[in-house]
């Protein structure tokens, strides 16, 4: 498991995406009070950034970020890196907590 404290905006939880098709990285976000949290792949070392869908753990449509505390996942296979980012964090200390499964 991947854990970061998100303290400004841009500041972000990286890990290495896998070469399972089916992979999944699950991402808890924890403490958030105002801000708006991204997911992102990069098959380029970090050169160039996509944006990614968020799943809800608990069902639900695609969202493109999130604004609360939660717990999302991506599906990671074929990235070689994968972020999730604070895209603007006005209050609060969030921590994430990101980990990768293969299914």
């Amino acid at each position: 498991m991947v854990t970061q404290k998100f303290t400004a905006a841009n500041d972000e939880l990286r890990l290495t995406g896998s070469d399972g098709n089916d992979s999944k990285i699950g991402f808890q976000l924890v403490g958030l009070t105002t801000g708006t949290f991204v997911a992102e792949a990069s098959n380029d070392g970090g050169t160039t950034w996509v944006a990614m869908a968020m799943y809800p753990i608990a069902g639900g449509a695609a969202v493109a970020s999130i604004t609360a505390d939660g717990f999302v996942y991506v599906l990671a296979g074929g990235m070689a890196l994968v972020r999730f980012r604070a895209s603007a964090l006005s209050s609060g200390t969030p921590t994430g907590y990101a980990l990768p499964v293969l299914v």
